[in-house]
């Protein structure tokens, strides 16, 4: 049999009803040169002997693995100890590819880039079939230096939000991190900015091609409960801990104030004002906490809401409610 080029990594956890969408899109390849990477992640409900009729049925190589319960990024890890393809890329367990052709598609990619190319990228669409990210012409090409540029600004960072192919080799020199705080979700824009920044002759190619088809607001996804919860503190906490760590906070001042500002407005019961100081604190940037504290304090004695025609205003705890005519 002839060895697959690439390496589907699949992290799931009590997916046991969804995983069939992928599964699906797998079966209608028109290219089968590719193997699936499954880690249930300590799944209690019947993943087990899901993925075992997937094994019955499948033309192509399916690896499962089990264990322990421990987070999305760990099981991340766990599969790309079993992947031994030139290439990798991981599609969450309620998505699915694109269309018929898209491994055809990507082997198409993988054969017109150099070998500089440590990383591959596409587009994904939505249950609504908007298309994101938008690239004018057939692809852009990006080094560390200028994926930083795009990440730090605003509106560039969108760009970067896309299905990435990597490279098996590098994928595992720049795995997700194992531990954070023990949390069981990373927010994909920390991992990904912290492979980019781990290596120093990073190429990647964005091309404008269709990879998955992705769904999003789904009630029981891990990420948007996670974002329910103190999402922006995670995101934030991560991005500001990934680029002290590289040096990069004092390089981009409004990347890392418009951060440290996403922290105060994440305090909740759960996440304090001393959460802020010991996260500031530990990535040397306490010379902004007092413009953001105080500006957090006002805000606190301050605001004014409105829905329709009524308005609510906050004063010291004092709340005023209000018709306007």
């Amino acid at each position: 049999m002839k060895k697959a080029f690439l390496s589907i990594i699949t992290p799931t956890y009590n997916r046991a009803d969804k995983l069939h969408v992928a599964f699906n899109s797998l079966m209608a390849q028109t290219n089968k040169n590719f193997q699936w990477i499954i880690v249930d992640d300590g799944s209690s409900d019947n993943t087990h002997d899901v993925v075992s009729d997937f094994i019955k049925q499948a033309d192509f190589k399916i690896i499962y693995k089990t264990i322990p319960h421990g987070g999305k990024h760990i099981a991340t890890r766990a599969a790309y100890e079993h992947a031994d393809t030139e290439w990798s890329l991981e599609l969450d367990s309620d998505d699915e590819f694109y269309c018929d052709d898209t491994v055809k598609h990507l082997y198409k990619m993988t054969q017109s880039v150099s070998d500089d190319f440590v990383c591959l990228g596409g587009c994904f669409i939505d249950q609504n079939d908007n298309l994101f990210p938008k690239i004018n012409g057939a692809h852009i090409d990006f080094d560390r230096e200028k994926y930083l540029e795009y990440f730090c600004d605003e509106t560039g960072i969108d760009m970067l939000n896309a299905p990435w192919l990597f490279r098996t080799k590098y994928a595992k020199s720049v795995l997700p991190p194992e531990i954070h705080d023990n949390l069981t979700y990373y927010p994909e824009a920390v991992v990904n900015v912290s492979r980019v920044l781990k290596c120093n002759n990073f190429h990647m190619r964005i091309f404008n091609q269709p990879i998955y088809r992705y769904y999003v607001y789904n009630t029981d996804s891990v990420s948007v409960n996670t974002y329910k919860t103190n999402a922006n503190w995670y995101f934030a906490q991560g991005l500001l801990n990934v680029f002290y760590q590289y040096n990069l906070l004092n390089k981009h001042p409004k990347f890392t104030q418009r951060h440290i500002k996403k922290l105060f407005n994440a305090t909740t019961k759960n996440k304090n004002i001393c959460d802020v100081w010991k996260t500031l604190k530990s990535v040397k940037q306490l010379k902004y906490f007092p413009k953001y504290f105080a500006k957090y304090l006002i805000k606190q004695m301050f605001s004014v809401k409105r829905s329709g025609k009524t308005y609510v205003v906050t004063i010291l705890g004092i709340t005023i409610k209000g018709k306007l005519k």
